[in-house]
């Protein structure tokens, strides 16, 4: 396992972005919700959320709770500098992720009171690196909340950022003219209830992906022909709600609105930045990914890349650009 001082905060040399520009992009740049999501972006909470882990750490506090957060926080400067980063109120910055940040911390420190190996074992985190080795217990649960809280945090930027364009890109299949067969929107098993669609599941499906090769065929016909879409496929990594051609979501009503709105799949909460610190396989397994994508259909993706570009090395991710329709 490496020692605390390897989780040291050192972010790469990144230059501001230039003022971003697009000539497709519907909303101007300079609009309260852009404002503030670019302003997430330039200054992302998991370096400071790392901080205050590494030194939680470091105490040997045990069953942290809220009060001690609060206490730690108190004694941040004000602004705090982090690799030469201003971090204004830092308190306002993390006590949205308090309770993703103690079941962390409360799994670390057994980690760091673990008296042997076989102790960690029986409740390790179970996270494969890129060569399919098992990751050391402190690095696989920093990971599982880096995650977490990119989730939440992208949650808020992709809000901000998708209200002013009233587009529905994300909600509609791809286009007749258009090169893509399909669009693919996934969904966990307990959102299922939400769509009154079709499942299909069987041994052939659940051990492919839609974007095989040789296409999973549905009475013969490859699924993204089938004409009766759209529909929920059950797939290796788990269920999707596939769009073909020229289908809408169910729940995309005659304004371009989302008739679910506050119920809506998580997918749908993070329509175009997704996290990938961390993926889940089809065998539950999870994969250390360490990338952030990015769909590039997206008016505001192509608007504010270069913004995107620097949330991502900030947090220590590789972007991943992806066209998924054009």
């Amino acid at each position: 396992m490496k020692s605390r001082k390897d989780a040291s905060l050192t972010l790469p040399n990144i230059p501001s972005p230039d003022k971003p520009s697009s000539p497709t992009s519907p909303v101007d740049i300079q609009c309260k919700e852009w404002k503030e999501a670019i302003a997430l972006m330039r200054r992302p909470a998991w370096p400071v959320i790392r901080l205050l882990t590494i030194i939680v750490i470091s105490t040997g506090h045990k069953d942290i709770g809220f009060k001690d957060i609060k206490r730690l926080i108190s004694e941040f400067p004000d602004p705090l500098e982090i690799d030469g980063m201003e971090y204004r109120y830092p308190q306002r910055i993390i006590e949205p992720y308090c309770s993703i940040l103690i079941n962390n911390i409360n799994k670390l420190n057994i980690d760091a009171n673990a008296e042997d190996a076989d102790s960690l074992l029986e409740m390790s985190v179970r996270v494969t690196d890129g060569n399919g080795e098992f990751m050391p217990y402190y690095e696989a649960v920093m990971a599982i909340m880096q995650q977490e809280i990119l989730l939440r945090e992208l949650e808020r930027i992709n809000s901000l950022l998708c209200s002013p364009c009233g587009c529905d890109i994300c909600c509609k299949g791809p286009f007749k003219e258009d090169e893509h067969q399909f669009f693919e929107i996934p969904l966990r098993q307990e959102e299922l209830s939400l769509f009154d669609l079709p499942v299909i599941e069987n041994n052939h499906s659940i051990k492919m992906s839609p974007y095989d090769m040789a296409p999973f065929l549905i009475k013969g016909v490859p699924f993204y022909k089938y004409p009766d879409s759209p529909m929920i496929v059950r797939w290796e990594k788990g269920y999707s709600l596939m769009l073909l051609k020229n289908d809408r979501c169910p729940h995309l009503d005659t304004n371009s609105r989302c008739a679910i709105y506050d119920t809506r799949p998580d997918t749908c909460k993070r329509p175009q930045i997704f996290p990938y610190v961390i993926e889940e396989t089809g065998d539950l397994e999870l994969v250390h990914k360490a990338k952030l994508l990015a769909i590039t259909d997206c008016p505001y993706v192509k608007a504010l890349k270069p913004y995107i570009h620097r949330y991502a090395s900030l947090n220590g991710l590789d972007l991943m650009l992806r066209n998924n329709k054009f």
